[in-house]
């Protein structure tokens, strides 16, 4: 889990991205700790020059991740994958 604190920030170039989202049919599981969105293929991240494969979309209720040292109700994570199992989330 990451705290950004938005007066530390620094600037920067940031990466090019570009997502391709489209309907598709999903798996729903819950393994006691989150929901799991499963079988979302179809759907692909493209980060600086290298394709991503969904993976999974899961829900954290609270958030993992904090802004400012504050948390929010829920997080939702947009998991991707490249050929040689590099994630890249959302």
């Amino acid at each position: 889990p990451i705290d950004i604190v938005e007066s530390e920030a620094v600037g920067g170039v940031p990466t090019p991205f570009a997502m391709q989202y489209g309907p598709t049919g999903v798996d729903i599981s819950n393994n006691g700790k989150t929901l799991v969105m499963n079988s979302v293929g179809g759907n692909t991240l493209e980060v600086g020059g290298t394709n991503y494969s969904m993976f999974n979309i899961h829900f954290h209720h609270i958030s993992e991740h904090l802004f400012n040292g504050g948390g929010f109700d829920a997080e939702i994570h947009f998991v991707h994958v490249d050929g040689a199992g590099n994630l890249a989330v959302l």
